[in-house]
Parts: structure tokens; sequence; C-alpha cells
């Protein structure tokens, strides 16, 4: 062996062990990039996504994200809240969804109801509706 060539390998193993795990110099282009905040996630509540599902459309149309909803509000970021295009606040209500409704179903349905239309009185409200695919 040449030492030339051992100098090569030597230097090869030495950034192999400086290099985070898992990270190699031939594939540091090939890195996935991390993806972006979108507009409104700095908004967001932490329990809703902007790629969540708000609305389900059905055989034949597409589903519709929060994001797309957002949009379509025309919704904007203001000092950490959500506002629409006419500057009132964006609220989030998920309904509750369940397989095998329990007893006391139709009086969880009327809270429910009740709730929702006391933030509908003073915000923009963004339903986030159940997956019909929930039997």
């Amino acid at each position: 062996m040449s030492s030339e060539w051992l100098c090569s390998l030597l230097l090869l193993v030495l950034i192999a062990l400086l290099l985070p795990s898992g990270a190699s110099p031939c594939f540091a282009q090939t890195q996935k990039r991390r993806p972006s905040l979108g507009r409104f996630e700095r908004c967001l509540p932490p329990e809703i996504s902007p790629r969540e599902t708000a609305v389900y459309g059905g055989p034949g149309k597409r589903n519709v994200t929060v994001e797309g909803v957002l949009t379509k509000l025309k919704a904007r970021c203001s000092k950490d809240r959500l506002l629409d295009s006419k500057k009132k606040e964006i609220r989030f209500f998920k309904k509750t969804c369940w397989g095998h409704p329990p007893p006391n179903y139709l009086e969880l349905q009327a809270e429910e109801s009740r709730q929702l239309t006391l933030l509908k009185a003073s915000y923009t409200v963004v339903i986030i509706e159940c997956d019909p695919r929930i039997p």
C-alpha cells in the first residue's frame, strides 16, 4: 500500500467520524429539506395542523385542509391571532367523533351545539368535521 492511499483512507475515516450519525459527505445534497412554516402555522393552536382535513369532500370531490379554508377566508396572521378579511378573529371547533355513540350522545350533541353557537356569536368559526369513514 502506498502512503498516499493510506492518508486518503485515514482522511475519509476521520471525516466519517466527525459527521453526525447517518450523514455522509457523498449524500449531503440529497438530504430532505425541512418543510417551511406555512403562512398560518404561527397563529394556529397547537392541536390544529394546517394540513389537517377540515372538510371531507365525499365521492369525486377533494378534501379541504385547514390551510385551504383559511385561504378561502382570506385569513392573515396578526399579532399571533388569526383574522379573517373583515378583521374578525378566527377560532376552531372540532366536532366530537365516535364510532359507536355513548348512551348520552344526545346530551353531548346538544352541549356541543350550544358551545358552537356561543363561539359563532363572537368569532369566525372553522369547523373541523369528522371523518365520514368512521362507522
